[in-house]
């Protein structure tokens, strides 16, 4: 078993098992001890582990529920794109020529801006970096230049780092977490999109800014039905009722959510509890080999996750569909990322101060940009599955991700090739 083999095995294990043994070797490094390091990382690991079993479950409700409602609402409208899910664009990364190649270079790149003081965030974020795998194959589909790719997935990368930077007070703030940034491709496109579209509609109806809308508000004047495990059960009924689902279904359906709502902020109190020591002691270690400056962990972006975006994400569901079938020129069907739409508003809930009426008009705004863009990309993304020998599902014309309808930076590289080097 050669080196690329050993390294593939070791992405095919996943986040649950990869993040914690980075995030071992990362604590060894910082100078933790190794019985310390080893708990972090195992409690990293079982939160990620957690979230990935309650995502499933999460999935396991949600996408039947997603599928009553479209049989219910399509009709006669033909949407031949099919959305096949962020994970999906994940495999397709990794099996192109960038796939492999990606990550050694991502860290030679984050070095050199390090060395050079162009970054603060040292990325240990090796998962979601299939987001430079995927920008790279998708640009060497529409140049047929397989250095152009490379040079699209290194700048998404340093858009990455910069927007970490950027980003790195404010979110570190929102979870309590001093010393760490945020790496996920998606976020310093969202993070400009929110700055820009929360004052447009700030500025054209003031009433907003003094309308604070948030989670613990809610449950002062609400009470009990300001709880968020019962509005989970209230939109999980809600959910069913649009299905057409059965009274026992439509409750089943309403106890899950109302479950995945209650335990997931303890998931990631968990998840905090491991990442909290690691940052402390990198934090300390960093201050004295780099004096002169702050040095930053890049993490993944779930660590920000609140009650507020999962409420969001199943209320955007129905809207998703609704706007699929209604906006003009649309061929898009959102399916697979249905669970997951509460990514577009992922950067918006911290900026907003977890504010609902902001974040939901903010939200809807961005799905619609996002579902124009998600099949904007759709021919060049249908074109790389191809390459990776990935079936198309029946019935579609073309494939697409509807995630990537929110990585805004990722669009901006693509058009920008696609103008100046486009065959």
């Amino acid at each position: 078993m050669n080196w690329l083999n050993i390294f593939q095995y070791l992405l095919n294990l996943g986040s649950p098992v990869l993040v914690p043994v980075v995030i071992f070797i990362l604590g060894l490094i910082v100078g933790m001890r190794p019985g310390k390091a080893l708990k972090s990382a195992v409690l990293i690991g079982i939160a990620f582990t957690m979230i990935n079993v309650l995502l499933g479950a999460l999935f396991g409700s949600i996408v039947p529920a997603s599928e009553a409602i479209i049989k219910a609402t399509q009709g006669a409208v033909q949407l031949d794109i099919i959305d096949v899910g962020w994970a999906v664009a994940g495999t397709i990364a990794f099996a192109t020529r960038y796939g492999l190649l990606i990550i050694p270079v991502a860290f030679i790149v984050n070095f050199i801006m390090l060395g050079f003081k162009w970054t603060k965030t040292f990325n240990v974020d090796i998962w979601n970096m299939y987001e430079y795998a995927f920008i790279g194959a998708i640009v060497q589909i529409i140049t047929g230049n397989f250095w152009l790719g490379l040079i699209a997935a290194i700048l998404l990368e340093v858009l990455c780092l910069i927007g970490a930077d950027l980003t790195q007070k404010r979110l570190s703030e929102f979870v309590d977490l001093p010393g760490v940034s945020f790496t996920t491709a998606p976020l310093i496109g969202q993070w400009l999109y929110t700055i820009f579209m929360d004052r447009v509609i700030c500025t054209i109806f003031p009433i907003l800014k003094r309308i604070d809308i948030t989670p613990e508000k809610l449950v002062k004047k609400l009470g009990v039905f300001g709880d968020t495990s019962i509005i989970g059960l209230i939109i999980g009924v809600f959910l069913g009722i649009l299905a057409r689902y059965s009274v026992k279904d439509t409750l089943l359906l309403a106890i899950m959510v109302a479950a995945i709502m209650l335990v997931f902020p303890r998931i990631i109190k968990i998840l905090m509890e491991g990442l909290v020591p690691l940052s402390e002691v990198a934090k300390s270690t960093f201050a004295k080999r780099f004096k002169d400056r702050e040095i930053f962990i890049g993490i993944d972006w779930i660590v920000l996750m609140k009650p507020l975006h999962i409420i969001l994400g199943l209320l955007f569901i129905p809207i998703t569909i609704l706007l699929a079938l209604i906006l003009p020129g649309m061929h898009v069907m959102p399916m697979a990322d249905l669970p997951f739409v509460f990514g577009f508003v992922w950067i918006i809930v911290p900026y907003t101060k977890q504010d609902f009426l902001r974040s939901f008009i903010l939200g809807i705004i961005a799905i619609i940009f996002g579902l124009y863009i998600c099949q904007w990309i759709a021919p060049s993304f249908t074109a790389a599955a191809k390459l990776a020998n990935v079936l198309l599902p029946e019935g579609a014309n073309m494939i697409t991700v509807v995630a990537e309808g929110y990585t805004y930076p990722t669009a901006a590289i693509f058009g920008i090739f696609k103008l100046f080097f486009g065959r």
